[in-house]
């Protein structure tokens, strides 16, 4: 009687336990942005090269 006792007092412990709330999943970070530097920069549009552009890129 004792052992039924504890073993449905554990079922009843668990089954609490897996109803409780969890802790929503934690947010990533936003991607740093990364600047690049060009010493001479070809953008396909232009007959000539750029100096002294920068290109940006997320991550």
């Amino acid at each position: 009687m004792r052992a039924r006792l504890l073993s449905i007092a554990v079922a009843l412990s668990l089954s609490a336990r897996a109803q409780a709330p969890r802790e929503p999943p934690q947010q990533k970070p936003p991607p740093k942005t990364m600047i690049i530097k060009a010493a001479r920069l070809i953008d396909g549009r232009s007959d000539k090269p750029r100096h002294g552009q920068a290109v940006s890129s997320p991550g």
